[in-house]
């Protein structure tokens, strides 16, 4: 991700403490350029998770800028230009899933999908990212459960209305993930490049087969 991409905070998600963000609270306002090159004839493009804006641009495309910044209705959020019905709001680029073992592990932004780490050429851990599926039968949609490993949540119309993982307030918070003590998270600073920044991220990890994370000393036992 490019230094140059600026976060803004989201309305539904109270994530300032002490001048910390979630990252699962912003959304990452790309490139002007870049943005308003899908922006269509009226030029509405995104400038934050809940604001729309209009771009202006030189007639060749460049130096562009987004102005005029308007709050989606509530209930809405902005998706490509136009403020749609939701409450959660997906980073255009959040930070690469690490493994730090092997296991399944939640998608920290998205409750219908989680991440498998496995071993790939024997020793490096690869994150594969997998969606949960819907029932054919039914059409009924479900998002994955932490405690059971399998997707066994039935979502109200088929949406998410919680994140898996509770928002990051401060840095090294530390919590057991979605009831299953086996699995934890950290909640530490993204860098860019080498670049700190105070922005936070829900890194997940897992305790030893048959340990169990404790909230109380950050440890496994």
């Amino acid at each position: 991700m490019k230094s140059s991409i600026l976060a803004i905070v989201v309305a539904m998600l109270t994530t300032v403490a002490d001048g910390y963000l979630d990252y699962r609270g912003l959304l990452s306002r790309a490139e002007a350029n870049a943005t308003c090159q899908d922006a269509g004839r009226l030029g509405l493009a995104c400038s934050s998770c809940n604001e729309i804006g209009r771009c202006l641009c030189n007639s060749d495309g460049s130096n562009c800028t987004i102005t005029g910044y308007q709050p989606c209705p509530a209930g809405r959020i902005c998706k490509q230009g136009r403020c749609v019905v939701g409450s959660i709001c997906t980073p255009e680029k959040p930070p690469e899933f690490l493994c730090s073992s092997p296991g399944m592990f939640p998608d920290p932004y998205d409750c219908k999908a989680y991440y498998f780490c496995a071993p790939c050429d024997g020793t490096v851990l690869k994150a594969v990212r997998v969606a949960c599926g819907e029932d054919l039968a039914t059409g009924t949609k479900y998002g994955y459960n932490p405690a059971t490993y399998v997707c066994s949540n039935r979502l109200t119309n088929g949406e998410c209305t919680t994140l898996p993982i509770p928002v990051c307030k401060r840095p090294f918070e530390m919590g057991v993930v979605g009831g299953n003590s086996n699995l934890y998270y950290t909640c530490l600073n993204v860098t860019v490049g080498n670049q700190m920044t105070s922005t936070l991220y829900p890194y997940q990890d897992a305790c030893e087969l048959g340990r169990r994370y404790n909230v109380a000393t950050g440890t496994c036992a």
